[in-house]
């Protein structure tokens, strides 16, 4: 006999940032993800579904073409973006990173903006990305956005210093 585990489907979790060592945001973010994924993962094996997931640290220009990124801290379930539009404020941490000024994702959840996705938030999009219930936008040809040039270029400024 087949253990069930070995019959579940994965289901993608991506979560895609510049800094886990110095940025309060990026770190608090995976911190909520595993936390929401925790309390998903057993409704989500009685469903026949278990998460793969990978993260990324995204240090240049050529990555985060490769990875089709816009901000930090970004979650993707199959591909699809979890987090709604993209909005930024200016992040400290990761300006203090680059040298320069650097702006990083916000979230709005019941109303309120966050600097990390809630927890129930990130819950609820998962759940909409296996039910089908997400908006599935096609994108344009990808352009690196400004803020993470910048982001990069003064990251490099400083290391050569």
């Amino acid at each position: 006999m087949i253990p069930f585990t070995d019959l579940l489907t994965p289901m993608k979790i991506e979560y895609i940032y510049l800094d886990l060592e110095s940025c309060s945001r990026c770190m608090l973010a995976e911190k909520d993800l595993m936390e929401a994924l925790s309390e998903l993962e057993k409704p989500m094996k009685r469903l026949g579904i278990r998460f793969d997931v990978v993260t990324k640290q995204i240090e240049n220009e050529e990555e985060a073409a490769a990875y089709r990124f816009y901000s930090s801290p970004t979650v993707r379930a199959n591909g699809i973006d979890l987090l709604g539009a993209i909005e930024e404020n200016d992040c400290a941490d990761c300006s203090e990173i680059s040298g320069t000024l650097t702006q990083c994702r916000t979230f709005i959840y019941k109303g309120m903006k966050y600097d990390s996705p809630p927890v129930p938030m990130l819950m609820e999009a998962i759940l909409k990305v296996y039910f089908g219930l997400c908006d599935v936008k096609t994108e344009a040809d990808y352009k690196i956005p400004e803020n993470l040039k910048s982001f990069f270029d003064g990251k490099r400024k400083k290391i050569v210093k």
